[in-house]
């Protein structure tokens, strides 16, 4: 699976799973920050923030968020509230 930002290719996805918790499909992956010329640059969190994603699966391409730090969920747990990272 490709990691595409504005049209171009940045990186692949090594691990998927459905998160129940949130009821959407997660996953995970590499990316790389090429210049025009080709040559390899720091990725930032600056560099990844300012970038629209999609993932390509089989040919189609999906939209997708980053986030650089767990989605944190409250759920009630035998009536306590739990907060999970």
């Amino acid at each position: 699976m490709l990691i595409i930002c504005e049209i171009r290719f940045v990186g692949t996805i090594t691990t998927t799973s459905f998160g129940f918790s949130l009821r959407k499909h997660v996953a995970l992956g590499f990316v790389k920050n090429h210049d025009d010329n080709g040559e390899v640059q720091v990725v930032t969190s600056d560099w990844v923030r300012k970038g629209s994603y999609e993932i390509e699966i089989a040919g189609q391409r999906f939209p997708a968020t980053v986030r650089f730090f767990p989605v944190k969920i409250i759920m009630e747990v035998n009536g306590y509230f739990t907060l999970f990272f």
